[in-house]
């Protein structure tokens, strides 16, 4: 005899606070190979198991049902699963960033939740939690991203019969005017880290403009001194047992050529003598990767303790946490675009795809060649040299 959808009998039992509770399985129907689909619910009454019965009845038709995997897998062993699956399916700074997303913000505040029973309410908490810690609405974007992607998956996979995270709202993103820092800011900057062995790198990030991967990954092959240019046409973007892992810039307009002021070159030709004493003193245990910017044991640099620095920096010249170490590239930017050189000329020399992303970003700047260009920067600094030498003067 075929059996049929409905429940079966219910069996009652005392749990461990002394209460009486029944149960029952559930046959559903039949799965792709024959085999029976069935669940199992519980109440305290009759009315409440068939409450239930009735319900899993309905998504079962409705083809809602998540599978037992969902009922039974949290949120964060599903998405330590998912992450693996991930890798070496997109560019590895963007797995870092779901990996980030999940370890820091998602699995602590969903993580133990059961897979079929997260719900939007749950997102939107979530949510609303980072935005009351001081994360911003684009941090929080970044954080559906990863989360919305993970469940789609799960979708896709039959794992959950919807995505949840498709109806939860992400905090609106404002206006957000960039950060620069003002010319005395950035001699301060300068004068600080001066004596540190990384020295030069404040100072040809703000010359170049370049991104903080696009400038751990400079070579000294990439400078022309003669030419006073560096071309940039990589990122770092992981180091695997000491070595550079490299990836290319998403857009050919990634790859450019930037020129230096003469008396920016100072600091990179300064950087390289020393780093050739450094080479000197580790001897074998240098490993030469050909990068400006590297340990003293010439391995690639850990983005986050660059980070670090520039924080440390920063406190003592007295910036807010808000100034991070992106404002040198903004402030690149925003010098360029304030001594009056052509919007084009400045996307072009932040490796913009158009010079309309430049325009959505630096529309408050924005109001000559390339070489040009470089030696406003110089006159730039020119200025606010003279301006230290006055005020010092004067104060004195």
């Amino acid at each position: 005899m075929e059996a049929r959808a409905g429940r079966g009998s219910i069996t009652w039992r005392t749990n461990g606070k002394g209460e009486r509770v029944g149960y029952c399985q559930v046959m559903l129907g039949y799965g792709e190979l024959g085999t029976r689909i069935r669940r199992s619910v519980n109440g305290k009454t009759e009315r409440e198991i068939d409450k239930k019965v009735r319900k899993l009845l309905a998504e079962y038709e409705a083809g809602t049902l998540p599978s037992r995997d969902a009922e039974r897998e949290t949120v964060g062993a599903y998405l330590d699963r998912w992450l693996v699956a991930k890798r070496g399916t997109i560019e590895p700074q963007s797995w870092r960033r779901h990996e980030n997303n999940v370890n820091l913000h998602i699995k602590p505040a969903v993580g133990t939740i059961k897979l079929s029973a997260l719900q939007p309410d749950h997102l939107r908490a979530l949510y609303a939690g980072k935005v009351a810690e001081g994360y911003s609405p684009r941090t929080v974007k970044y954080i559906h991203t990863s989360i919305h992607q993970a469940l789609e998956q799960a979708v896709d996979d039959g794992r959950l019969p919807r995505n949840v995270a498709a109806r939860v709202k992400t905090p609106k993103l404002g206006h957000h005017e960039v950060q620069a820092l003002t010319p005395i800011e950035m001699k301060r900057l300068f004068e600080i880290s001066a004596e540190h062995r990384l020295a030069a790198l404040s100072v040809t990030a703000f010359y170049l403009g370049c991104r903080e991967g696009e400038l751990l990954a400079l070579m000294w092959s990439d400078i022309d001194w003669k030419a006073r240019t560096a071309t940039v046409q990589r990122n770092l973007v992981s180091t695997q047992n000491g070595a550079p892992a490299f990836s290319s810039p998403k857009t050919r307009a990634g790859v450019r050529t930037i020129p230096i002021p003469a008396t920016a070159l100072r600091a990179p030709q300064d950087h390289r003598d020393r780093q050739r004493i450094e080479r000197k003193s580790a001897g074998a245990a240098y490993r030469d990767h050909g990068l400006v910017f590297c340990t003293p044991y010439g391995t690639p640099l850990v983005a986050r303790n660059v980070i670090r620095l520039f924080e440390s920096f920063r406190g003592r010249i007295g910036l807010p946490a808000t100034v991070t170490f992106h404002a040198l590239r903004h402030t690149a930017a925003s010098m360029r675009l304030a001594a009056g050189v052509s919007l084009p000329e400045v996307a072009q020399i932040l490796g913009h795809a158009t010079p309309q992303v430049t325009a959505t970003i630096y529309a408050h700047m924005i109001g000559r060649s390339t070489h040009q260009s470089a030696e406003l920067m110089e006159q730039w600094v020119e200025d606010w040299k003279q301006h230290h030498q006055e005020r010092t003067g004067t104060d004195s």
